[in-house]
């Protein structure tokens, strides 16, 4: 089965598995299943972490999804390209404060 990953399961999966259900991470360990997190999850934790709502280090927490056999999912071509930038030059975006 293909499973993608919503950003919190992502994170979580990465950091702190005692988070999630039973149910899913048994799913996700599953080897049967094909496991992927969204290039947007790159994208909204760069975000996050920019305007000092999310500390983490998305570079590292997304090499620690791959490390475990999570895959990332792309949505398009301009948020592919910038989510990988993010994970691979730890660059984040300048995002505006409201």
């Amino acid at each position: 089965m293909d499973l993608l990953l919503d950003s919190h399961a992502a994170l979580w999966w990465a950091d702190n598995v005692a988070l999630l259900s039973s149910d899913a991470a048994e799913a996700i360990s599953d080897p049967a299943n094909d496991v992927w997190a969204s290039a947007a999850s790159a994208w909204e934790m760069a975000i996050k972490t920019a305007q000092g709502k999310l500390a983490v280090d998305v570079r590292v927490l997304f090499h620690r999804l791959a490390d475990r056999g999570i895959r990332v999912r792309g949505i398009g071509v301009e948020v592919d390209l910038w989510s990988w930038a993010v994970v691979n030059d730890s660059q984040t975006p300048n995002v505006r404060r409201s």
